[in-house]
């Protein structure tokens, strides 16, 4: 189970610090075979599993039965979660611990929003290499039209009405989409025109 820790760590472009906990810690209850996860995992499994799609927030405000979070978690497995199936049981366990229906709503917090702007359009970039390059290396997350599968959709995001931001998240990645710090401001104008005509 470790090394599963290890290839969901890698896929999500980091490294695990040495004191973090494992996943899994086996159950000192009679049953021997059943696992359990502590609050700690189980955010580190949200953060490895969830954050990629789901906004933390958005996950937090559930309140589940372990029945309803075993079919959720079962359910992002088929959509791609790296969650291994003998994962899923603690999981929601831990998860309807903390974030089950009597639990209460966390307090509201307050973000500052970025003010949204549409930068200037006239870019370079070409809609028929920016296609080429999405196909090799966005697609098979993103699907062949861009409206997501493992990945998100990513047509008609507000990103890509700014492509400084845009140029920014695509080299530098998120979460278990890898960075692509190899792409030309070139090439990043190019993949923008193809996403902006999907």
């Amino acid at each position: 189970m470790r090394a599963a820790l290890a290839i969901a760590l890698l896929a999500a472009g980091c490294t695990r610090p040495a004191a973090a906990p494992p996943v899994f810690v086996a159950a000192a209850a009679a049953d021997a075979g059943s696992l359990t996860m502590s609050a700690a995992e189980a955010t580190l499994a949200l953060e490895l599993n969830c954050r990629s799609c789901h906004s933390l927030a958005y996950v937090r405000q559930q309140r589940l039965t372990v029945a309803q979070w075993t079919a959720t978690l079962a359910k992002m497995r088929g959509w791609g979660a790296l969650l291994e199936e003998a994962q899923v049981p603690p999981l929601a366990s831990a998860l309807a611990g903390s974030r089950g229906p009597t639990a209460m709503l966390p307090a509201p917090v307050i973000e500052e929003v970025p003010p949204f702007h549409v930068e200037a359009d006239g870019l370079p970039g070409d809609p028929g290499r920016g296609k080429g390059l999405f196909d090799a290396r966005c697609l098979v997350c993103h699907g062949a039209d861009a409206r997501g599968g493992l990945g998100v959709n990513l047509s008609d995001r507000p990103l890509l009405q700014q492509p400084s931001r845009f140029a920014d998240f695509v080299k530098a990645g998120r979460a278990r989409m890898p960075p692509q710090p190899d792409l030309s401001p070139g090439q990043v104008y190019d993949l923008l025109a193809h996403l902006r005509n999907q």
